[in-house]
């Protein structure tokens, strides 16, 4: 189980927030031989997630949250966690210029079918027990990139 992520959320004095998640912003360092992290903030319902590439091949590249717990091997990185962790950002994925790349995507919470949540421990939509997978758009099983949250 991942540690809890900070933020605000619960309900309250002053009209706070009764959405599990809401305000909690959780980083994943994404190691392999494409770097960088993924942010992932949640604000009510939805959750949007900031990519930021560094070291990766002019071209496209692909953002997927596997339904992995671990970056150690094919095998704890799982599979892509359908529907939730595909369809991140633009078609075609992460456009890299000049080693660098970035993507900003919201995935909305009102789709309870690919809805996700940060940090709230509802293992069906939690984001943060899974790991996020960076792969070349050529050959979508590459593995060229990780990261997990804790």
């Amino acid at each position: 189980m991942p540690p809890p992520t900070g933020g605000t959320g619960g309900g309250g004095v002053g009209g706070g927030s009764s959405i599990p998640g809401d305000g909690k912003m959780i980083t994943s360092k994404l190691g392999g031989s494409i770097g960088g992290t993924a942010v992932f903030t949640q604000k009510g319902e939805d959750v949007t997630v900031v990519v930021t590439l560094t070291n990766c091949a002019a071209g496209k590249h692909m953002f997927q949250v596997f339904d992995g717990d671990s970056c150690d091997n094919a095998s704890t990185e799982g599979m892509p966690w359908t529907p939730r962790g595909i369809g991140w950002g633009p078609a075609g994925g992460i456009q890299c210029t000049g080693n660098q790349g970035t993507m900003t995507d919201t995935r909305l919470g009102a789709d309870k079918t690919k809805n996700v949540t940060v940090g709230d421990h509802v293992l069906a939509t939690d984001v943060s027990t899974h790991v996020v997978i960076v792969s070349d758009e050529k050959d979508p099983s590459s593995r060229a990139s990780c990261g997990n949250f804790f």
